[in-house]
C-alpha cells in the first residue's frame, strides 16, 4: 500500500507541472513553426524510449518549456532549521527561504535573452545536445530532499507528448478575416501555478497517415 501511494503522490505533483509545461509549449506552437522544422526525424513514426537521445531537438523543447515558463515561479516555502550563512549573508534559525525559480532562468549568464523562446539554446551547432548549458530541470522542480519525487516522471511524460503531438499535428495560428494568420499573444496566468490563459488555434493532422493514427488511437 505504502509504494501504490508513493506512485499516486508521484504521479499528481508531477501531473500538475508537465500539464502547465505542456500548454505553455502548444502555446508557443502558432507563434514558432520553426519548431516543426526542426522536428523532421518525427515523420518516421515515434520510437520506444530508448529513440529519445535520437531526438535532440526533442529533449531541448521540453527543456526550454520548463525554463521558458517556469510552473511554479516561486518555489515551496523552506524553513532553515539551524543558523546558516551564505555568501557574506546570515539566514537566522527559523526563516523561511523561498527560492525565486522565475529569477534563476532568466539569468543571462546562462541564457542569452532569456525572454526569446529558443530551444537553440541547448544544442550544439552539430544539432546535439550541449551539456554545458545549465539544465531547467535543476530547477524547476524544487530543491534539496522536498524536490518533486514525480521529476523523472514528468520530464518523460512532457518528452513524449510534445513528440506525439509534433508528429500527428500542425498547431497554426487562427486566420483573420483577410486570410492572414493572426498575431497570438498569449497571456500567462501568475499564481502558485503558473499556465497559459485560453487561446486560439488552429489543430490539424500533418497527413492521412497522422489522420489514421489519431482516429485509431481515439477509438482504442
Amino acid at each position: 500500500m505504502a509504494l501504490i501511494t508513493q506512485h499516486v503522490l508521484e504521479t499528481a505533483l508531477a501531473d500538475a507541472l508537465h500539464s502547465s509545461d505542456l500548454l505553455c509549449g502548444l502555446s508557443l506552437q502558432p507563434s514558432h513553426p520553426e519548431t516543426r522544422t526542426g522536428c523532421t526525424r518525427l515523420n518516421g513514426g515515434i520510437g520506444p524510449p530508448a529513440d529519445q537521445p535520437d531526438l535532440p531537438y526533442i529533449t531541448a523543447i521540453a527543456k526550454e518549456c520548463l525554463r521558458w515558463r517556469s510552473v511554479v515561479p516561486l518555489a515551496v516555502p523552506h524553513i532553515a532549521t539551524q543558523e546558516d550563512e551564505y555568501k557574506g549573508y546570515r539566514i537566522p534559525a527559523g526563516s523561511v527561504v523561498i527560492a525565486n525559480t522565475w529569477a534563476y532562468s532568466r539569468d543571462t549568464r546562462y541564457y542569452p535573452d532569456p525572454e526569446t523562446f529558443q530551444p537553440e539554446r541547448f544544442l550544439l551547432e552539430s544539432g546535439e545536445l550541449n551539456p554545458d548549458v545549465l539544465d531547467p530541470a535543476e530547477m524547476a522542480f524544487g530543491y534539496g530532499r522536498r524536490i518533486c519525487p514525480g521529476r523523472h516522471f514528468a520530464e518523460a511524460s512532457l518528452f513524449t507528448i510534445i513528440a506525439s503531438v509534433l508528429h500527428t499535428f500542425d498547431i497554426s495560428a487562427p486566420l483573420n478575416k483577410d486570410g492572414n494568420p493572426v498575431k497570438l499573444d498569449v497571456k500567462i496566468t501568475n499564481g502558485v501555478v503558473s499556465y497559459p490563459e485560453p487561446f486560439a488555434c488552429t489543430i490539424q493532422p500533418r497527413s492521412a497517415t497522422a489522420e489514421a493514427l489519431i482516429r485509431a488511437n481515439a477509438s482504442a
